[in-house]
């Protein structure tokens, strides 16, 4: 089994987007999920993004800034 079978609740920290892949972290801290995922915390986090193909100047801006996009968005341009 993945979870100990003692295990009264796991909850994740986070979400994966359908098109993406990357670690889950489970815990049953409540007060450390927030704590990570709170906005306010300005935890750093690190992003690696696999490109089809060169994106244009104003895309690469876009994710150097913090734009909120999807990359679905760009498929028809």
């Amino acid at each position: 089994a993945l979870m100990p079978a003692d295990a009264t609740w796991l909850g994740p920290v986070g979400r994966l987007d359908q098109d993406s892949s990357g670690l889950l972290l489970f815990t049953n801290d409540s007060d450390l999920a927030h704590a990570i995922t709170a906005p306010a915390s300005k935890l750093p986090k690190t992003y690696e993004v696999r490109c089809k193909g060169p994106l244009r100047d104003d895309q690469l801006e876009g994710l150097r800034s913090g734009e909120r996009t999807t990359f679905k968005q760009w498929e028809t341009d």
